[in-house]
C-alpha cells in the first residue's frame, strides 16, 4: 500500500528540526504530497489522500523506521480516474 521513498536528507549534516513531528506522503492517485503531523495520543500519523479519500495510518512504536517520507498507491491514478 505505501513504500519508502529513500533516505532524503539523512545524514545531511544538519541539526534535527524542532517543533512538531511530520511526515512526508506522496499520494500517486492524487499526484500531491502533503505534510502529516503525529496524532495529539503521539501514536500514529494519519493521512488522508486529498483525491479519492483513502486514509493511512502510520504507527509510532518499537521495531518502526525512522524514514520521514512515503509514497501511498491509493488504487488509481489521476490519468485514468474518470470525471
Amino acid at each position: 500500500m505505501f513504500r519508502h521513498m529513500g533516505p532524503f536528507g539523512t545524514n545531511s549534516g544538519r541539526p534535527a528540526a524542532v517543533g512538531r513531528p511530520w511526515l512526508g506522503v506522496r499520494f500517486d492517485c492524487a499526484g500531491v504530497y502533503v505534510r502529516v503531523y503525529r496524532n495529539p495520543n503521539a501514536n500514529a500519523y494519519l493521512a488522508q489522500c486529498p483525491a479519492c479519500g483513502q486514509s493511512v495510518r502510520f504507527r509510532v512504536g518499537p521495531g518502526g523506521t525512522a524514514e520521514r517520507f512515503f509514497t501511498v498507491s491509493c488504487g488509481q491514478s489521476r490519468y485514468t480516474r474518470r470525471r
